[in-house]
């Protein structure tokens, strides 16, 4: 054998290593589907008897060997087994629940690695990729539809209990970090909220190719991003955080605490209010006698910053509510930018001496210094707007910025891991140059980039594997031990 399989190596006089490689993979794949295969026989066809009496009582007495093959990252697969039916109803086979076959014709574990791939990136780019690993072409469609279906189960799975084993991770951790924001994604017109539809079939652009100033496409669906997670406190000044966003200075002494217990999502079918609601269950599962510090980081959306009370109202847990340093600073910059206009040096110390002002607890005189700065100035047009948006942005913020006791008190002030959830989840996947998502497909592929991104891709899927089984043969189960027996 070895011998045979050298003289389909040698090249000539000599030895190829990479046609070596080459065959010995294939020879090793065509080994295991053989093996697979013999496996699979070795079980029959399932012929149980005469009849099969399901769960709810029925008797079905017709009976037929029917053929089916299944698509394995091995190669293909011949199931036969036998069907038993009453006449003018559909078949149920004991050998699929026994093995628990999925309806399609793609394994399970096939259709985990392209619902991997496909969370990684485009539906394109699984295809490609697992033609290329697997020498096995599936159609992106294909991919799509094993996404939706797969992605099913992401609710069901994250409604159950919280694994005790990542509850010990966090159980000494004080603090529970709740955040929430927002990304759009361009969608299909039809696919499209009402009022954003009606506004892209009203908008008239004024050239054919691109944009002129002010004009918007209309065709984005905004997205809701969530994350949860549990940290220890970290006790700063003001003057480490400049520093840190400087980044001049390296905390030797004290390890900046990592979160714990990290769950992130992103979600486009689910309302705002759907996606607050979960925010808050899932906070609850890690903290059930609400004993815990609870940090929402909000961004300053109204809207955002309305249902977040109402929430707390509703489980009457005490919550601290801290609006988001980086979005601060942002701001500051529009002002800045403003001001001093081609001065990127003064810009920069303005900025930074602001941020000081803010960050030891005194936003309010900030933000009258900036609109007094503004009126001195006697700026005008869009560089006056810009300073009042920004003043206006601080002063109905201003109870959310208490950051000289955030800091006192160890707590986090910024929402590095939402923002990590619109880049990472929803910006990098689905705003890929000339994409128009339907809501299933951007529902779908959220919903497994979220798995993905908060590890839970393993659990999930071994979780979806048995709700499949629950949900194709939970009327023939009773047969299952006889099948297994053959």
């Amino acid at each position: 054998m070895l011998g045979s399989l050298v003289k389909r190596i040698q090249n000539g006089k000599s030895f190829d290593f990479s046609r070596a490689e080459s065959i010995v993979i294939h020879d090793y794949q065509s080994l295991s589907q053989k093996t697979l295969q013999v496996l699979i026989d070795g079980f029959g066809v399932g012929d149980i008897g005469p009849s099969l009496i399901t769960r709810d009582g029925k008797t079905h007495t017709c009976k037929r060997v029917c053929r089916k093959i299944i698509k394995t990252l091995v190669g293909p697969i011949i199931v036969n087994r036998t069907g038993y039916y009453q006449k003018g109803q559909s078949l149920l086979f004991p050998l699929d629940a026994c093995l628990n076959l999925p309806l399609s014709s793609f394994s399970y574990q096939l259709q985990y690695r392209l619902a991997y791939e496909s969370a990684r990136g485009s539906f394109s780019d699984a295809s490609d990729s697992f033609y290329q690993s697997n020498k096995i072409k599936i159609h992106k469609q294909s991919i799509e539809e094993i996404a939706v279906a797969v992605s099913q189960d992401f609710d069901g799975f994250y409604e159950q209990k919280v694994d005790p084993k990542k509850l010990d991770q966090v159980n000494n951790l004080p603090i529970i970090v709740l955040s929430l924001d927002s990304k759009g994604i361009v969608m299909r017109k039809e696919d499209l909220t009402e009022g954003t539809r009606k506004a892209a079939e009203l908008s008239k652009p004024k050239l054919k190719h691109r944009l002129t100033s002010g004009e918007k496409l209309n065709r984005k669906r905004m997205a809701t991003a969530a994350a949860v997670y549990s940290i220890d406190r970290y006790v700063r000044t003001p003057a480490d955080v400049t520093n840190e966003l400087e980044k001049t200075t390296q905390d030797k002494a004290k390890k900046r605490p990592k979160p714990v217990f990290k769950r992130v999502w992103a979600r486009i079918e689910a309302t705002s209010e759907e996606v607050t609601d979960d925010v808050f269950s899932e906070a609850i599962k890690r903290d059930k006698d609400l004993n815990k510090t609870w940090v929402v980081l909000i961004d300053g959306d109204l809207n955002q910053l309305r249902r977040t009370k109402k929430r707390i109202r509703k489980i009457n847990k005490s919550a601290l509510i801290c609006l988001d340093i980086i979005h601060v600073i942002e701001y500051l910059w529009r002002a800045g930018r403003a001001f001093f206009e081609t001065e990127h040096q003064k810009c920069e110390s303005w900025v930074k001496a602001k941020l000081t002002e803010i960050l030891n607890g005194s936003a309010g005189y900030a933000a009258g210094g900036i609109r007094r700065s503004g009126t001195l100035q006697k700026l005008t047009g869009n560089r006056k707007k810009e300073v009042n948006i920004t003043a206006n942005y601080i002063l109905k913020n201003t109870q959310y910025m208490k950051y000289d006791e955030y800091l006192s008190q160890g707590l986090p002030i910024a929402s590095g891991v939402i923002e990590g959830v619109c880049r990472h989840v929803i910006k990098d996947r689905m705003d890929l140059t000339g994409a128009r998502w339907t809501m299933r497909g951007a529902e779908a592929t959220l919903k497994l980039r979220s798995i993905k991104a908060s590890g839970d891709f393993e659990d999930f899927w071994a979780f979806h594997e048995q709700a499949q089984f629950n949900r194709n043969y939970v009327n023939i189960d009773i047969c299952f031990d006889s099948v297994k027996s053959i």
